[in-house]
């Protein structure tokens, strides 16, 4: 039996400030890219988290709820994503913004709570305070911690879970409440920013405790009414304080496209495979080699808990007939066999289990392997440690002898039949797969040596204890290292992209409704490691994104024809209203350009509402290009709009004719209910707890207010703007307000990949025209002037004599400016207003083919003035086989003058008068 736990023994050996110090140094000396914020984490981590987090708090620190994200993939409910509710989240970024920096700390955070959760889990399952301790510095340098950094919910799951279980064992010794609060927030804390998988295998395990231990009440004639009583109290209480996840899984389960959950092949993938067991020794090989071979993502593979953490669990069967021992093998065993869901059936046969059927990757079941070998390896030392090792030692100095003799042994074999991988390691040349074991081998034979050395001679009289930290911790500082350069640490430098974030539009511009949606590689935020919801950071309307889950209807209409239609309109834009068609379950729309333009204007726009103002002539419907679910309605002049889907799966307002003041609003009744329930309750939880530390005079009872304190510093108030002046603000940094009139363009393009895009806007635009932006990624920023440079003349000519295109820029800032006093005046004023002949190019930018499409420039040069200079006419062509020709007309109150046309590859005229 585990002796009893006692919060008087908690506290860490003699030696406990040397072990806090190898603790600390440890994890730094393993992670000091992120320590130090050189690199950041990568893949999802940047690819999901940091842009919802971005959005999340970027939106409360406007004043608005977080409950529609609608700059990806056409819009979708963020509120529903119950990370987006996560606390520790919310609150790094709350008061100065979630960027790179807050990216960092959220991992490292939650780091230090795996160890807390570890040590005080270790202590109620009866280890010694160094056991635990020594447990604490193994369990977040993992394979599970190193493998998987990249997603947040599942790093958040396997922070708290040792909490929840340590809770809960706590609570069901004699009913305290106050790990009863401790248990509901930690319940909170997983539902919220975890994996939902987590949640639900962690729900299942809880119940099989409760269930043992109600048997066993049962048997003993103890009271299990009081049991179950209290039990059902802390549930009600867990349930109360997560209502907002309750209510997010019931609408994503009814509107996303794996809520009816996953069959045959589905759940299977990410599986874990036989061959990946061999990470258990040799985990750095596991990240060389192709996907082809290793048949996973190389973050699912990792199950490395150390050499001195995996040589203690094997000797735990010394003691496997104690009870602690059996169980906790067995479960070992059984979260192995659920992992290998590719390999063997059981994964697939635990589908009939209610809720398994809703989450795949069986991958994620190691962990609770790696926890289990981490507590049992921790047992065992404390065992060792308790019987004065009786043996131990002598054992372990013979284990890390043949450990040293094996790992050389293979080090030679490696050496005899790959002597050129061999040499490349010795060089730290790694290419492949033998490369990457000979290292190590050689790191496992240097590592097993030194031990056994320090075992055999003890030098110094260093003990058993201190040794064995050591010996740990170079092993998992080297482990990390070499395995996190690959499935932790972004190549690019952390600083090379932060100032990028630093400056990214505050407020919410107004969508440009001549201008379609846009797509990730629009943008600029373009970098090796941070590449996707791009869209989400500019605050700009998107077909394109990347989550996690997509809705039912927005994947039949991006299979359709509809879909090409959607990504070449505006973000709102009117159409001929016709009555849907009787064999169709939408209306479908006809966008025209001109109704637009003349009788809508948006006023105000933030996540959850448009404002707008209407002047229809008839009836009209209006389309806001966006995804169609519960929670959207429409207002016409404080009336009631009918709301219909629209082409397949977008928003759609039938709209009278009139002028009306319009509110397009997502207002989702349930889901802010919910929200109001647990934040209420949170709060008040979080009060209960810090007058019950204020009451015992504890030191920790100043945290909240030092947060408080912290928070007021940090604040950066977030600027306002009018509504007519609020992107000008933004976008071009109030240059020049006084100037601004109707003819001036304001641009949002930032990088290399606009500038196709850009240089059409500069060919169509209206005459004459000023056009500006502020690019927000400054390394590309030359981009446009370079354009600029090569096409026009950079000057300041404006004489009387001569109009031509003007490039120039503004003293003492970075905003390019471009001038003319010319025009195309095409076919179609506007190049994307139409999607007939729009086409999406290799980049996964959306192009209109002009061909049969008309266009012309004109000027006037009085002769009266003199002599006209020299006219030089050209004409450039975007691809080699170019059908395009000119036609150079030239005339005098109706006399003509010259008139000639010429074809690609012949010459550039010059003629002069």
């Amino acid at each position: 039996m585990s002796k009893q736990y006692d919060n008087s023994d908690a506290k860490l050996l003699p030696g406990s400030r040397t072990l806090l110090l190898v603790m600390a140094v440890t994890l730094i000396a393993a992670l000091w890219q992120l320590c130090f914020f050189q690199h950041t984490l990568k893949w999802d981590a940047v690819d999901i988290t940091l842009p919802w987090r971005y959005f999340a708090t970027d939106a409360l620190r406007n004043g608005i709820l977080p409950l529609w994200n609608p700059f990806q993939f056409l819009g979708f409910a963020q509120g529903t994503s119950p990370e987006t509710w996560y606390p520790i989240g919310l609150l790094l970024g709350i008061s100065r913004g979630y960027d790179l920096y807050s990216l960092n700390l959220e991992y490292l955070i939650h780091l230090v709570i795996a160890a807390s959760g570890i040590y005080h889990l270790c202590r109620i399952l009866g280890c010694n305070p160094f056991s635990a301790a020594w447990a604490a510095l193994i369990f977040p340098l993992t394979g599970f911690f190193v493998g998987n950094s990249q997603h947040m919910g599942w790093i958040i799951s396997g922070a708290w879970t040792p909490h929840l279980f340590y809770a809960y064992l706590r609570f069901r010794q004699n009913f305290q409440w106050k790990y009863g609060l401790y248990f509901a927030l930690t319940s909170s804390m997983i539902l919220t920013g975890g994996y939902t998988a987590y949640s639900i295998v962690n729900a299942y395990i809880l119940a099989g405790i409760f269930g043992v231990g109600l048997w066993t009440s049962y048997r003993q004639g103890a009271q299990y009414h009081l049991k179950l009583v209290q039990n059902f109290r802390l549930l009600l209480l867990t349930l109360a304080l997560v209502s907002v996840v309750i209510v997010c899984l019931l609408e994503l389960k009814s509107n996303i496209d794996r809520g009816a959950g996953l069959t045959g092949e589905a759940s299977l993938k990410g599986s874990l495979y036989f061959k990946h067991l061999i990470s258990l020794i040799f985990p750095y090989p596991t990240i060389k080699g192709t996907f082809e071979f290793w048949q996973a993502d190389q973050a699912l593979m990792n199950l490395y808990i150390g050499l001195p953490a995996l040589i203690l669990s094997g000797m735990s069967f010394t003691f496997i007939r104690e009870r602690f021992f059996r169980f906790a093998w067995v479960g070992i065993v059984l979260a192995i066999v659920l992992s290998l869901g590719a390999e063997l059936p059981v994964r697939r046969w635990a589908n009939v289990l209610p809720l398994f059927d809703l989450f795949r990757f069986p991958s994620l079941f190691r962990y609770y392997a790696i926890l289990l070998l981490v507590i049992v390896s921790a047992k065992t030392l404390s065992r060792y440690l308790e019987t004065q090792l009786e043996g131990g030692e002598l054992l372990l100095k013979k284990i890390s002898l043949w450990g040293s003799i094996l790992f050389a042994s293979g080090c030679v074999i490696m050496a005899m039949i790959l002597p050129g991988s061999f040499i490349n390691a010795l060089s730290l040349h790694i290419e492949g797969i033998p490369e990457a074991f000979c290292l190590q081998l050689m790191v496992h034979t240097v590592l097993m040596t030194t031990w056994f050395i320090f075992m055999r001679f003890k030098l110094s009289q260093v003990s058993l204890p201190l040794i064995l930290l050591m010996v740990t911790s170079a092993d998992l500082i080297i482990s990390t290292q070499l395995n996190g350069r690959v499935s932790i640490f972004s190549e690019d430098k952390l600083r090379s992209v932060q100032p990028c974030l630093s400056n990214l539009p505050a407020g919410y511009p107004l969508p440009d409704l001549e201008e379609h949606v846009g797509a990730n590689l629009d943008r600029g935020l373009y970098r090796n490691f941070l590449y996707r919801n791009t869209n989400t950071l500019y605050k700009r309307i998107g077909w394109d994104g990347y989550t996690p889950f997509q809705y039912k209807d927005y994947i039949a209409f991006e299979k359709s024809a509809l879909y090409e239609k959607s990504a070449s309109l505006p973000p709102l834009y009117l159409s001929l209203y016709k009555p849907k068609d009787p064999g169709l379950s939408y209306f479908t729309s006809f966008p025209d350009p001109d109704l637009t333009r003349n009788e809508l204007r948006i006023v105000d726009f933030t996540p959850n509402k448009v404002e707008l103002v209407t002047n229809a002539e008839v009836l009209r419907l209006l389309v806001y290009n966006q995804n169609l679910v519960p929670g959207w309605k429409g207002y016409a002049n404080g009336k009631e709009m009918q709301v219909v889907k629209t082409d397949m799966a977008l928003a759609g307002f039938v709209l009278e004719p009139g002028k009306q003041q319009v509110e397009l609003v997502y207002r989702p009744g349930n889901l802010i209910n919910a929200l109001i329930i647990s934040f209420g309750l949170f709060s008040l939880l979080l009060i209960i707890i810090w007058i019950r530390y204020i009451r015992l005079k504890s030191p920790l009872a100043a945290i909240p207010a030092l947060l408080v304190l912290t928070g007021i510093v940090l604040w950066k108030p977030v600027p306002e703007y009018d509504v007519e002046s609020r992107e000008i603000a933004q976008l071009v940094n109030q240059v020049d307000a006084m100037k601004i009139d109707s003819n001036i363009h304001y641009g949002r393009f930032l990088d290399r990949k606009d500038l196709p895009s850009f240089m059409q806007q500069v060919e169509n635009m209206e005459v004459p025209f000023e056009y500006r932006e502020r690019p927000l990624c400054h390394a590309q920023a030359s981009v446009f002037l370079d354009y600029l440079a090569s096409q026009f003349v950079i000057d300041s000519l404006d004489s009387n004599n001569y109009r031509g295109y003007i490039c120039s820029t503004r003293d003492n800032d970075n905003v390019p400016l471009f001038s003319s006093t010319q025009g195309f005046e095409g076919f179609q004023e506007y190049w994307d207003q139409a999607y007939q002949g729009v086409e999406r190019d290799s980049t996964g930018n959306h192009v209109q083919n002009l061909a049969q499409l008309v266009y012309s420039a004109t000027f006037e040069y009085p002769l009266e003035a003199g002599p006209a200079p020299v006219i030089e006419t050209s004409i450039q062509f975007r691809s080699k086989n170019s059908t395009a020709s000119m036609v150079v007309d030239i005339s005098s109150n109706g006399v003509n003058l010259y008139w000639q046309s010429f074809q690609p590859g012949g010459e550039h005229p010059q003629q002069t008068w």
